[in-house]
């Protein structure tokens, strides 16, 4: 089942910026998350807000999550942390252009592959992988849900796995704590991390092509994306549209003169 054109058209960009974790699993969570809209703003805020660089100058409070792949402000602080030289701005975040939303998937990539990193690093003996081209299924489903989630939240429950002998996968994690983000204060739930990341991981099954991608040309290395590959070309060149106004105007011209004579 292809995915709808809003999503497949990112495809290019999630193979760029993925980092070895499949191009059609970051589409499901984009899917999942935004439906595809760059820039797109989460339905409700995060009672954790920071300030953002905005490209302007000053900063932006940004009081909830963005983009493409619905990160929240503490992974935008994170990022630019690791990455001091290349830094994501409020702009970027809350983008609608082709551009915002490939740096959109670079921050969402780079917190997935952080949580499969950081599963690898707890749990070497369980989850061997040490990328997301490496890692088990198991280890890619569970980093969806540390992605939803927290990675804290989902380790203290495979901490209590492990002390039972259980295996760590997401159908353990279903028997074992049914109730997971269920809030009995509220009556109602508030966070469903393991529907969330089996929901994911079946569309990703259903949407899932062969088809690597082409990889002929370069990601733009300094951090400013272009247009997303496959975009059409103009007729001509803009730089073209002066001298041929002109000739026509003369051409013109010269018609209107030659027939008052």
């Amino acid at each position: 089942m292809p995915w709808r054109k809003q999503v497949e058209q990112w495809r290019q960009y999630a193979i760029w910026e993925g980092q070895g974790a499949p191009p059609d699993l970051l589409l499901s969570i984009i899917r999942n998350e935004s439906g595809g809209i760059a820039g797109r703003p989460a339905n409700v805020g995060t009672k954790f807000k920071f300030p953002i660089p905005l490209r302007s100058g000053g900063t932006r409070v940004m009081d909830r999550a963005y983009g493409l792949m619905q990160c929240i402000p503490a992974v935008i602080l994170d990022y630019n942390k690791a990455h001091p030289g290349q830094p994501v701005y409020f702009d970027d975040m809350a983008g609608k252009t082709h551009g915002a939303g490939r740096l959109q998937i670079r921050v969402g990539a780079w917190l997935y592959n952080k949580m499969v990193r950081r599963l690898h690093h707890f749990y070497p003996e369980r989850f061997p992988g040490k990328t997301a081209a490496t890692a088990s299924e198991d280890q890619l489903i569970l980093a969806l849900v540390a992605y939803a989630i927290g990675l804290g939240a989902l380790l203290k429950r495979l901490d209590v796995l492990k002390e039972e002998g259980k295996p760590f996968t997401i159908e353990a994690l279903n028997e074992r704590f049914p109730l997971w983000g269920y809030s009995k204060s509220k009556g109602k739930w508030i966070n469903r991390p393991l529907h969330y990341g089996g929901k994911v991981w079946a569309r990703y099954l259903r949407n899932r092509t062969n088809d690597p991608g082409s990889t002929d040309l370069p990601p733009n290395p300094g951090g400013q994306p272009g247009d997303v590959i496959g975009k059409k070309k103009p007729m001509f060149d803009v730089g073209y549209a002066v001298p041929i106004m002109l000739i026509l105007a003369v051409w013109v011209m010269s018609s209107f003169w030659g027939k008052r004579k």
